[in-house]
């Protein structure tokens, strides 16, 4: 098994080179709708599973603790060239393809490609058949340089594919579906009850018990975990690290990674779907299915085995997360310090996000199901306890949820255990975070402190939010009176440490470079922007500069009005010029090889300098005034 682990490592590697945009659309409506065209497209019937069959084997893997499978993917081959039917719009307003997928009694639906691009300008939305749920529109941006993509789940047995390509484009798309999601259990498309199937003891996180985590909550999410045919719940967080630049980690655990005897592959990790923000709005279960913010792929980084390790994942999503989803990345505790009360936050049975308290201190413990043990001592042992709105438990789907200390820092990671509804006193086992952290292998990727810690430098993270830590791009540039070809220093006063930086100074010239300089070679004004970035998100600051036109040197007129003294110099001197000029004067020092080794705006009509620092020898001194320019000649003894 860890072969196999290890090869799958690989390859996750290999196929998430590249991060790019995953499920976060565009929005708008089908163009079937602005239209009002009629449902005359072709209708695919797929025989639904034996869902008899995969409940009996659900049973026995439930009690072993495994990721509670929620549903699985029927094979097909469909694809926009093959299936479906094309409709050409009035007035060469473009053209859309259309394509309903039915499979009887589906809870939900979901769509599984194996090749997928989208033309620039192109859309494809995907809904259900009365239209009530809309997922779109699916663009250019969403294309992963694996060429996989899975849509998130649809609430009906029904589902509608319909793609828009204008007239003019005749770029060709890739819409190639190798597997549709059939949901069985764990989700509900009932409007009247719009929540899931989890124990009525669970506590919405919403509720009083989660008063503290009212940042920290959006930390934690819920996982559409794809392995090989099977779909599962689990749970999961994100993660900060000692470097806050916002890397998009994910902590989870390793049994969510294993189905049926396989491992998920690095083709299943860009198939897995991450919905954040799955939860009731307040105390009280909704009377519909809440919304979530959903994003679709990662890569694996690092894992402790279930078999012989503390069973953990560490994963990092395939794109930076949208500032608009308003998440947290969750501090953690790699101690190994006993914690006396604290939280888990979860998604039981894939249920809405719950919390559990517990209020007596961890246990140390081993665990250990048929084929599987886990290493000794790897595991914080829980014991829940009853608060005023229930009695929050872990379930199947909670698993690698994220257990908390008194101070909410992530100090394990949910594996199983005999807690239910029915058995509240029984217990949970939680992977430990300090076990994660380096004693599971020597290897960077079986450990989480090369990740996480890269310098080894803490003990303890507190967590950031995202929102916090978006910069405030900002800048200056030396000279502000500026003449064509003169170089101008650009200087960066973005706040919140951004890591990377893109200019555009309005003439064609761009830079990647921090603090960089760029020369006009031409007067007139120009629009000049700065986008600071880092990995939680960016700001863009714009401003307008003028460029003076240089009209050369002009010795009649300036050379005696303006003066320099003394002259040789030892420490310092003065520039003596004519008020009339000081509202765009400012001056450069230029050494014997054409190098600029001061420059400033001249104030009043006398400036001192002070050269004290500069090497002996002649220098230019180039005094600037509006069209006209000055050279005088000095010597620093």
């Amino acid at each position: 098994m860890k072969a196999f682990k290890i090869i799958s490592l690989i390859l996750t590697i290999y196929f998430s080179i590249n991060y790019c945009q995953a499920q976060i659309s565009e929005g708008g409506l089908p163009k079937s709708l602005a239209y009002k065209l009629p449902d005359d497209f072709a209708v695919l019937n797929l025989k639904p599973p034996n869902v008899d069959s995969l409940i009996k084997v659900d049973e026995s893997n439930d009690s072993k603790g495994f990721g509670y499978r929620f549903g699985i993917t029927i094979p097909v081959n469909y694809s926009i060239n093959n299936s479906g039917t094309w409709y050409d719009l009035p007035e060469n307003n473009g053209r859309i393809w259309r394509l309903k997928i039915k499979c009887k009694d589906a809870l939900a639906m979901g769509v599984y490609y194996n090749d997928f691009f989208i033309p620039p300008d192109c859309k494809l939305f995907v809904y259900n058949e009365n239209k009530t749920q809309i997922l779109g529109a699916y663009t250019y941006a969403n294309n992963h340089e694996s060429r996989l993509f899975a849509n998130e789940l649809v609430y009906d047995e029904s589902i509608i594919l319909e793609y828009y390509q204008p007239y003019d484009n005749t770029v060709v798309p890739n819409i190639n579906i190798s597997g549709i999601g059939y949901a069985y259990r764990g989700v509900s498309n009932n409007s009247n009850k719009g929540f899931g199937s989890s124990g009525s003891c669970e506590v919405n996180v919403n509720c009083s018990e989660g008063s503290y985590y009212v940042d920290k909550k959006s930390g934690v999410a819920r996982i559409s975990v794809k392995i090989g045919s099977d779909l599962a719940w689990c749970t999961g967080s994100l993660i900060n690290n000692t470097n806050n630049d916002c890397t998009p980690y994910f902590l989870t655990a390793d049994h969510c990674t294993y189905s049926s005897g396989n491992y998920a592959t690095a083709q299943d990790f860009n198939q897995w779907i991450f919905y954040f923000n799955y939860q009731s709005a307040t105390c009280s279960n909704p009377s519909a299915q809440p919304t979530a913010n959903s994003i679709t792929g990662c890569s694996l980084v690092s894992f402790g085995l279930m078999n012989g390790g503390s069973d953990f994942e560490l994963l990092r999503l395939n794109t930076a997360i949208p500032p608009s989803y308003n998440l947290y990345l969750l501090g953690w505790d790699r101690s190994g310090s006993i914690s006396s009360y604290g939280r888990c936050i979860h998604h039981p049975a894939g249920d809405i996000k719950k919390i559990s308290y517990y209020g007596t201190p961890l246990q140390t413990d081993t665990w250990s199901i048929p084929d599987f043990t886990c290493a000794t001592n790897a595991h914080w042992r829980v014991q829940w306890a009853q608060t005023t709105n229930g009695w929050g438990v872990t379930e199947g789907g909670s698993s690698g949820s994220p257990i908390f200390d008194n101070y909410g820092r992530i100090i394990g990671t949910l594996t199983g255990g005999s807690a239910t509804c029915s058995n509240p006193s029984g217990y949970s086992l939680y992977g430990k975070f300090s076990y994660h952290w380096q004693s599971n292998n020597t290897s960077a990727y079986q450990r989480l402190q090369p990740w996480l810690d890269p310098a080894n430098t803490s003990t303890a993270d507190y967590g950031i939010s995202m929102a916090a830590h978006i910069p405030a791009a900002s800048y200056t540039n030396t000279p502000t009176i500026i003449y064509q070809n003169q170089s101008v220093q650009f200087n960066d006063n973005s706040t919140n440490y951004p890591t990377s930086w893109y200019w555009l100074f309005g003439d064609g010239g761009s830079s990647t470079a921090q603090n960089p300089s760029h020369v006009y070679l031409n007067s007139g004004s120009y629009t000049v922007s700065l986008k600071a970035t880092t990995g939680c998100g960016n700001d863009t600051f714009t401003k307008i500069i003028h460029v003076n036109s240089d009209a050369g040197i002009d010795s009649e007129i300036l050379d005696k009005l303006v003066s320099i003294y003394p002259n040789p110099v030892l420490n310092s001197f003065e520039i003596k010029y004519p008020s009339g000029f000081k509202q765009g004067a400012y001056f450069q020092i230029i050494d014997n090889i054409g190098k600029i080794v001061r420059q400033d705006i001249l104030f009043g009509t006398v400036m001192e300098i002070d050269i004290s620092s500069l090497s002996k020898g002649i220098y230019s001194v180039k005094i600037f005034s509006e069209s006209n320019v000055c050279l005088k000649k000095l010597c620093k003894l």
